[in-house]
Order: structure tokens, then sequence, then C-alpha cells
């Protein structure tokens, strides 16, 4: 407004500075915020905004088809990414060949802001060319949790 602000007030989940001019919410379910300012006369403006949280995990998380772990500072690791601030951990990463036999596996991943993944080794052995299968299970900041599956193919 022309005339002096007298307060600004924020109502809603997570908002990090509900008293200022500007906030941030990084909302985990559905909701609602209102803004109230007035000003020094007691003139008093509000509005609101609903917040509708989408469901839909599978654009929240990304994979590379392919990786080759040569040495050359380029795809070197086969890392499940996300979008950021939505996965809280990976509860599980498996890394299969096409017979079967687990090449990589991580039970409570937790969650790097690089992600988590597999350098391309088995045991301490660099593993042969070719095509794998991966499974993850992900749960989100909301609570959530999604299992995810592709595959994956190794180039050396």
């Amino acid at each position: 407004p022309s005339r002096e602000v007298a307060s600004i007030k924020w109502q809603g989940e997570s908002l990090d500075n509900p008293e200022g001019p500007a906030t941030q919410a990084a909302p985990v379910q559905n909701g609602m915020y209102t803004l109230e300012v007035s000003d020094i006369y007691g003139c008093l403006a509000t509005d609101s905004l609903a917040v509708t949280i989408r469901q839909n995990y599978a654009d929240r998380i990304y994979t590379p088809n392919v990786f080759s772990p040569n040495g050359d500072g380029n795809n070197e690791t086969f890392v499940l990414q996300a979008q950021p601030a939505t996965v809280r951990s990976v509860r599980s990463l498996r890394v299969l060949s096409r017979w079967g036999a687990v090449a990589y596996e991580c039970r409570d991943c937790g969650w790097q802001s690089g992600g988590v993944g597999w350098n391309g080794d088995v045991g301490d052995q660099p593993a042969k060319p070719g095509v794998y299968i991966w499974v993850a299970e992900v749960e989100f900041v909301d609570g959530m949790t999604q299992t995810f599956r592709g595959d994956v193919t190794l180039l050396r």
C-alpha cells in the first residue's frame, strides 16, 4: 500500500518468516495459506491461497539409463537422484544382473544431496559391461514410500 504497513502476518504450515514481507514454505500436505496486512490507520487486507500437493512421485526421481565407470570423470556412478527437498531416505537400492545375481545392495542408504548409487563394482572387481536391473524403495518427506524399478546399461 501507499501508506506505512503496521503489521504483516502469514498463516500456514512450515513458514520460515510468518511476520515478514516475504516468506517461504515447504508443505508436505494440502493446506491453506493466508496473508493479513494492516496499515498504520488500522485498514486491513487479507488474501488466501489453497495449496495442493501432487502425489505423483514418479516425476520426483531421476536415474540415468547408462553410466560408464571408466575413470574419465563422466558418468562414473549410477546414481538415484531426486528433486530438491523431496526425499527423506532411500530405504533400499538393489542392482541385479540379468541373471538375478546381486551386483550392488544398499539398505537404509539415507539420502545425500548428490544421490545414492553404485560405482560399477561387484565386490572389489569391476562389473562386466551389460544391462542391469535396479529396484529402489524411496521414502519421501511427506512419509509416503514408493518402489521404483528400471534398467541401466554399464559401459566400460
